[in-house]
């Protein structure tokens, strides 16, 4: 009867031991089918363009929280530094006249120089443009006249109108156009962005091309791209799916300098999937000009 007993114990414990061992093969089985799944999912090729299986994730900060950092052409060592002065990033007009100046105002740095741009399709009775420069003091801000661009009288074609504000010191500047007509009539433009000029502006610029990582990536609401260029040039941005070649900057010619684009994910109608993002100009490295996005 003892013996009995000890057989049906050690029966009993080696059935719960293969009891144990078959849900641990059933859940790792498990996990291996979601990883299995999950690479597919991640790995998939769009117009026969390969796509990493991972993505450079970020947060909405800019952050890089881990993933394929072989995605995006960019300095690692310095991009700390760069991500956390944002302010040196401007938004490239797209090359579209406006009938409205203000919608067309924009700057560019370079070195200490401050270069203002702004473009007119329509002018009625323009004399020219005074530009004004202010630095706040206090809550009043003085504004004075720094230099003045002639206009094109009463014209139907587009124009393109730039001025270059020299040897600025380190601070914090806002312009307006003062568009002036024949019969001393004025109408004042404001430029959308505060000019922050300090070190990394005015000095520490990259040698090279920077394909900064775009964020937040995976996509929420908005896609942040960042990129830098070393000289004049002309920059193609977009991406490449299966049906089309989405453009968001196409073959327009760039100044030295930091740029950002804010898209609404919505404008591009990509959802649920890892879509690749091209970077085309003369000082793009050819290896790396591009990185996957996922939607």
């Amino acid at each position: 009867m003892k013996h009995f007993i000890i057989s049906f114990i050690v029966l009993f414990l080696a059935s719960l031991s293969c009891m144990k061992k078959d849900e641990n093969v059933s859940v790792q089985n498990t996990k291996d089918s979601l990883k299995d799944t999950t690479s597919l999912i991640l790995s998939k090729s769009t117009d026969n363009v390969e796509i990493d299986s991972t993505i450079l994730r970020t947060d909405s900060r800019g952050n890089i929280l881990g993933g394929d950092m072989s995605d995006w052409d960019f300095d690692s060592n310095s991009y700390k530094e760069i991500q956390e002065k944002m302010d040196v990033f401007v938004s490239p007009y797209n090359g579209e006249p406006m009938p409205a100046v203000g919608e067309s105002f924009y700057y560019e740095i370079e070195g200490s120089n401050v270069i203002l741009s702004w473009f007119t399709a329509r002018e009625i009775e323009c004399k020219g443009y005074e530009i004004e420069r202010t630095q706040t003091f206090g809550s009043k801000a003085l504004w004075d006249k720094v230099g003045f661009v002639k206009g094109n009288g009463n014209s139907n074609e587009d124009h393109k109108y730039e001025f270059t504000d020299k040897n600025l010191n380190k601070g914090s500047y806002n312009y307006r156009l003062k568009q002036v007509s024949f019969k001393d009539e004025v109408e004042y433009y404001n430029l959308s962005y505060d000019v922050i000029m300090n070190d990394l502006t005015m000095m520490r610029q990259p040698k090279y091309f920077q394909f900064y990582p775009e964020y937040p990536n995976p996509v929420v609401q908005k896609l942040n791209i960042c990129f830098y260029v070393p000289k004049m040039e002309v920059v193609s941005l977009f991406f490449i799916t299966g049906k089309d070649t989405v453009y968001i900057l196409d073959h327009m010619q760039q100044k030295k300098g930091f740029y950002k684009f804010s898209i609404d994910k919505k404008s591009l109608g990509f959802e649920n999937e890892i879509n690749r993002l091209y970077i085309e100009c003369e000082s793009c490295n050819k290896k790396k000009n591009f990185g996957d996005i996922q939607f």
